[in-house]
């Protein structure tokens, strides 16, 4: 159930049964920039909330066939673009389009490298990831935005953090904060 403002000070309820596409929403994300809400759902199924409450639909993940493990874990918003950190990558959906922009691959090896956590500043995009395989290390990566991020080797390793698994990041003021679990 999603209960959203009306413009009469009320509250509408929202559900599969009057316009939501799926049911268990594992993340809700509300973008100021274009005032449209993302929910993401346990199966990868997405619906855009557009300010007049019209719900867009965006199944591409959910219906796509996929090498790697399909699971959205988080989501960073840089104007109308939302960055999907994904089991396989990260995703770039246009919120104002309703359509995958890119996907980006980080695993040199051709795989699929588990993305926990997308974040940004002026210059570099972020990515914790790991591989899922016990007793390696994982890694933050960064690549400069205005590289070909669909090109594995515009990533590069950030030397330096303890090992361990990073579940969130965020850029402050220049500088990359990164929760270690």
């Amino acid at each position: 159930f999603l209960w959203t403002p009306t413009s009469e000070n009320s509250v509408q309820h929202l559900s599969k049964i009057n316009g939501l596409a799926d049911v268990e929403a594992t993340i809700v994300k509300y973008n100021p920039y274009n005032k449209k809400t993302l929910i993401v759902y346990k199966n990868t199924n997405m619906d855009i909330i557009e300010p007049d409450n019209n719900i867009m639909n965006v199944p591409d993940i959910k219906n796509k066939s996929l090498f790697g493990n399909k699971v959205i874990n988080n989501i960073y918003l840089d104007k109308q673009y939302a960055y999907l950190a994904c089991g396989f990558g990260i995703v770039v959906l246009d919120m104002d389009r309703e359509e995958i922009k890119e996907v980006y691959n980080l695993d040199p090896t051709g795989g699929s490298l588990n993305v926990r956590d997308v974040t940004m500043d002026d210059t570099y995009i972020y990515a914790a990831t790991d591989d899922g395989l016990a007793n390696t290390d994982d890694y933050i990566y960064k690549a400069l935005k205005t590289s070909n991020l669909s090109n594995y080797n515009s990533w590069t390793k950030i030397i330096g953090p303890p090992p361990g698994i990073y579940n969130a990041l965020a850029s402050v003021n220049g500088i990359l904060y990164a929760s270690l679990s």
